[in-house]
């Protein structure tokens, strides 16, 4: 195993290419403590040299899923398909949502840290993305 790859969304989650090298977990969003728990053992099992990548949607909160499984899971995790070049290519193909007043000032708010970026994107078009558009 080189990669453990979490993903919210449970219908990309079953359309995943399966590669024998990457472990893939669905996690629905915020995790419980039992599920951190057994994620947190992987993470001491797995070794130095495993990619650790979560996908969720490309929105407010993607951007929150993505740092709680940082702060509380994985510190070593990146993002996976949630960055702007994503973002651009959804923009162009695939319907999304405006992004509502109230999430707007959020997100304003919000130290997004290695998702700024996406955050960005988000604020200047306005729209908000399911990972299912992918």
């Amino acid at each position: 195993m080189k990669r453990i790859i979490t993903i919210e969304n449970q219908a990309n989650y079953e359309k995943m290419k399966y590669d024998p090298e990457i472990l893939y977990i669905y996690t629905h969003g915020f995790l419980s403590p039992k599920e951190r728990s057994v994620l947190s053992q992987i993470n001491q099992i797995a070794g130095e040299d495993v990619i650790f990548e979560h996908w969720s949607d490309l929105d407010y909160g993607g951007i929150r899923i993505f740092q709680f499984m940082k702060n509380r899971v994985f510190s070593k995790v990146r993002p996976l398909y949630m960055d702007a070049a994503t973002y651009k290519l959804l923009l162009e193909n695939a319907q999304g949502c405006e992004i509502s007043p109230d999430k707007r000032k959020k997100l304003e708010k919000m130290d997004a840290g290695e998702l700024e970026e996406l955050k960005q994107c988000i604020l200047q078009f306005g729209k908000e993305y399911e990972q299912e558009a992918l």
